[in-house]
């Protein structure tokens, strides 16, 4: 579920830049975006929260990347040349300077403590609203990605429902590493208490879409006319992108230039920043309910959110455009699985 949600996101955020669907920067953003995550989780597990929490692309930086689509100087059809801009990525660089300096917001408020004080007004009533509230925002971007194909995208929702709703009590048996116990004499019965549909339904629905595109690809269903909105739907569209991508590519700060500022991405960054970090703070109590320890102490919390802003500022300097938080998912995941990853097992 992470890493559909990084995908949506650096797409989201390629978009917004204006850049080709054939355009090798946008894998660039990918993976960078990807390898961010990393990081990002290795810091919080280690010497943040300390919780199996994943860090990955925050959805409250979706809501402004929108919204700057709007304006017309973010509008691809000004100083662009074919969908891609002529100007040497000024608006990328104002998006990682930007995001910078809102996640100083994160840095002050957990280096200096104020998070136990916000504590007291940060509770089930606030955290409830605030993630209700970035999911309405963001009902705009299926209705964008799904225009394609709008029958494989309603064919996706309805199997998440079905997996989800209907199927989630059928559990899939699951063969064991060790087959046999300790003295050796007698083989274990294979595990069956993994519910399949219940943990994975999105990733389910998105293979077996991938599926049907390649048959609708194969069989020429799908138009054959790259200037047509449905030729995005075929699973050959970008194929080009694989032979423009380099085999290893290491993400570092400054890759795409010295970032910039801009006052308009600041103040929508900022909001977004703010959003995020009250959904962390319900994450940390969340995941620690799912892993049957105490609810964590003024300082992990503040630990965490001072180690978020920290990760957030890396991926402004790498240039990924957009910051990292706590995923509820994961979280989720963790509570249906009964799988709880330990630290070493994460720094490995």
């Amino acid at each position: 579920m992470s890493l559909a949600s990084s995908l949506s996101t650096a797409f989201i955020l390629s978009d917004t830049l204006c850049v080709a669907y054939d355009d090798p920067l946008r894998t660039k953003l990918f993976c960078s975006t990807l390898f961010m995550c990393g990081v990002c989780s290795v810091l919080q597990t280690t010497l943040g929260v300390r919780l199996p929490v994943y860090q990955g692309p925050s959805a409250s930086f979706i809501v402004p990347l929108l919204a700057l689509r709007r304006d017309i100087r973010w509008s691809c059809t000004d100083n662009t040349n074919n969908g891609v801009w002529t100007e040497p990525m000024n608006q990328h660089l104002n998006l990682s300077g930007s995001l910078m300096i809102a996640s100083l917001i994160e840095i002050i408020i957990g280096g200096t403590g104020l998070v136990a004080p916000l504590l007291k007004y940060i509770g089930p009533i606030t955290v409830a609203p605030t993630i209700s509230l970035i999911g309405l925002s963001l009902v705009k971007v299926p209705i964008i990605y799904s225009r394609p194909q709008w029958v494989i995208a309603f064919f996706g929702a309805l199997l998440v429902l079905i997996f989800s709703l209907y199927l989630y009590k059928i559990k899939i048996p699951m063969p064991r590493l060790n087959c046999l116990k300790k003295n050796n004499d007698e083989k274990l019965k294979p595990r069956s208490q993994f519910a399949i549909f219940q943990i994975l339904p999105i990733l389910l629905s998105i293979i077996i879409l991938w599926i049907v595109a390649a048959i609708l690809t194969i069989t020429d269903t799908l138009s054959t006319d790259p200037e047509s909105l449905e030729y995005k739907a075929r699973t050959d569209s970008k194929l080009n992108i694989v032979s423009m991508t380099p085999w290893f590519s290491i993400p570092y700060p400054g890759q795409f230039g010295l970032p910039r500022t801009s006052t308009a991405v600041i103040v929508g960054f900022s909001a977004a920043t703010i959003s995020s970090l009250i959904e962390s703070v319900g994450d940390y109590f969340a995941a620690a309910k799912s892993c049957q320890v105490p609810a964590p102490p003024d300082h992990a919390i503040t630990r965490g959110i001072l180690i978020e802003g920290i990760g957030s500022i890396l991926s402004g300097a790498v240039g990924v455009g957009h910051a990292t938080t706590s995923y509820s998912g994961n979280i989720a995941a963790i509570t249906l699985s009964k799988v709880i990853l330990s630290l070493q097992a994460l720094k490995v």
